[in-house]
C-alpha cells in the first residue's frame, strides 16, 4: 500500500511552536484527481497507521492525508496538551487552552498551503483526532462549523476543563456538517485494578458528570435524529481504539456523496 503513496512532510513555524506535516495521496491521483482532504492529529504517532487503513475501489473518493504533527526536539506530551485544548480558567488545566490558536494554524496557514498545491474537494473535508486530538475535534465541530464537513472523535476527552468543550445547552450539529464519528472504547469508562492515578481521577470525573461521558453525547445527538454514529468497541482501552479510528477515519473521509446520503 505505502508503495503506491507519494509522501512528503513539510515544516511550519507557528507562533513560536514547530509542527512538522505529513502528506500522503496515491501517485496515481496527485494532479489529475480532485482529493478528498483528511486532516488528522498526532501525526508523529497515528501517520503510518492511518494510511495503512486507506480504502480503495471505484466506490470511493482518494484521500489526500493531511497529518499534524511537531518537529524533532518538541515535547510532544505539552505541545499536544495545550494545542488540543481549550481551558475552564481553573489551575487544574492551566496547561491547557491553546484550541483556537491550532484551529487558526490549520485554517490559516496549513490548508492554504495543501490548497496551492493539490486539487482539493473543499466540500469534503475531515478532521479527526483521537483523545485530545478529539477534544479538539469536537470543538471545531462545535466553534467552528463550516471548517470541516465530516469530522471523526475517537475517545474524545469531555472530562478536561470538566465539559468546556461542549457548547451549554442543547448540542447540537450545525446544518454544515455531513457527518460526525464518536468512538469509545469499553475499557474507558471505570477504572480497573491496573488502572493509573490518572485514570482513576478521570474516571472519577466522568462517573459524576454525565455531560462528560462519551456515550451521553452521541445518545443526544443520535436521538435528535443529527448526523451522528456511535461505535462502542468491546475490549478497547484507551491506547487500542487508535486502529478503530484510524478504520472509522478513512471511511468516513473517502464515501462519494450518495443522493441518500453519506
Amino acid at each position: 500500500m505505502t508503495s503506491k503513496l507519494s509522501v512528503q512532510t513539510v515544516l511550519f513555524e507557528y507562533h513560536g511552536q514547530k509542527y512538522k506535516v505529513f502528506l500522503a495521496c496515491d501517485k496515481r491521483h496527485v494532479g489529475c484527481n480532485e482529493l478528498n482532504p483528511l486532516y488528522f492529529l498526532d501525526a508523529n504517532r497515528h501517520f503510518e497507521t492511518l494510511i495503512k487503513a486507506g480504502y480503495h475501489g471505484d466506490d470511493v473518493s482518494p484521500v489526500l492525508y493531511i497529518g499534524i504533527g511537531y518537529q524533532e526536539g518538541v515535547d510532544i506530551k505539552a505541545a499536544r496538551t495545550f494545542d488540543y485544548t481549550v481551558s475552564d480558567g481553573s489551575e487544574r488545566f492551566k496547561d491547557g487552552g491553546g484550541a483556537e490558536q491550532f484551529y487558526r494554524f490549520i485554517q490559516d496557514v496549513v490548508k492554504p498551503w495543501v490548497e496551492c498545491r493539490f486539487k482539493v474537494n473543499k466540500q469534503m473535508q475531515t478532521v479527526a483526532g483521537h483523545s485530545f486530538g478529539g477534544h479538539f475535534t469536537l470543538y471545531v465541530a462545535f466553534h467552528h462549523q463550516t471548517a470541516f464537513q465530516r469530522y471523526v472523535a475517537a475517545s474524545p476527552a469531555l472530562w478536561w476543563a470538566n465539559g468546556a468543550v461542549l457548547p451549554e445547552g442543547d448540542v447540537k450539529l450545525a446544518a454544515s456538517i455531513d457527518w460526525l464519528s464518536l468512538l469509545l472504547g469499553s475499557r474507558e469508562e471505570r477504572a480497573e485494578p491496573d488502572s493509573t492515578d490518572l485514570e482513576k481521577e478521570i474516571f472519577q470525573r466522568i462517573g459524576d458528570n454525565p455531560r462528560l461521558k462519551v456515550r451521553n453525547l452521541a445518545s443526544q445527538l443520535v436521538k435528535d435524529g443529527e448526523r451522528c454514529s456511535f461505535e462502542f468497541l468491546p475490549g478497547r482501552k484507551h491506547p487500542a481504539v487508535a486502529k478503530d479510528y484510524a478504520r472509522i477515519a478513512n471511511f468516513v473521509a473517502s464515501q462519494k456523496p450518495l443522493p441518500t446520503g453519506l
